[in-house]
C-alpha cells in the first residue's frame, strides 16, 4: 500500500517518518509533498491508498484538493 503525507512543515514529515513503522503497518511506499498542486498531481500519478492532508498548504489548500479530486 502507498500512504502520501501533504503537510509544508517540513517537520510534520520527519515526525511521521520518525514515529510510525510505515512498512510494519503494510506500506511499502510514503510520499510527500509539500504544497496543494503538487498533492493533486501525485494523487493522480501515483494513487496513495492513505492521504494524510494539511488543510492550509501553499498553492492550494487541502478542501480544496479534497474539492478537486
Amino acid at each position: 500500500m502507498k500512504v502520501l503525507i501533504a503537510d509544508d512543515q517540513i517537520s510534520t514529515h520527519q515526525y511521521l517518518e520518525a514515529v510510525l513503522d510505515w512498512e510494519a503497518l503494510g506500506f511499502n511506499k510514503v510520499y510527500h509533498t509539500y504544497n496543494g498542486q503538487e498533492t493533486l498531481d501525485l494523487l493522480a500519478s501515483k494513487k496513495p491508498e492513505i492521504l494524510i492532508l494539511d488543510i492550509e498548504m501553499p498553492k492550494m489548500n487541502g478542501i480544496n484538493v479534497m474539492k478537486k479530486d
